[in-house]
């Protein structure tokens, strides 16, 4: 009968450890920050034929036939993980387009793409914000 005692007092006690032991399985997030970003495109191209961009909702936008001088603004709290994207593409043109992606003050993206003359030019980039 002792023994009988002895075991159930240590499963017992078992049992009160392993439920007193804590399972974080939703780590607690970092507040969100307030981003301002903004997709930029500039350059020596007569026009641009389409632009896509992601909103601050994460929706996808597109323009058309636009000047090479063309900008669009987001300020929006943010959460781990939140993407830019920002594509162009060209359709027979010369020159440069120049592509550049600001968060917060602080350029994260920044290239140069040359145009074809007679030909399709797509070129996307897109970033995780820094959180």
């Amino acid at each position: 009968m002792k023994k009988l005692y002895a075991i159930v007092l240590i499963l017992s006690f078992g049992l009160i450890v392993q439920s007193c032991k804590s399972d974080d399985n939703n780590p607690v997030q970092p507040n969100a920050k307030t981003y301002d970003v903004i997709y930029k495109l500039s350059g020596t191209v007569s026009e641009i034929n389409k632009i896509r961009y992601l909103s601050a909702d994460g929706d996808t936008l597109q323009a058309n036939k636009k000047s090479p001088v063309w900008t669009y603004q987001w300020t929006k709290k943010g959460n781990a993980g939140q993407k830019t994207f920002l594509e162009a593409v060209l359709l027979g043109q010369n020159g440069e387009l120049y592509l550049e992606i600001i968060a917060n003050n602080n350029s994260l993206v920044k290239d140069t793409i040359d145009g074809l003359w007679n030909g399709q030019v797509t070129y996307s980039r897109g970033v995780t914000l820094p959180y």
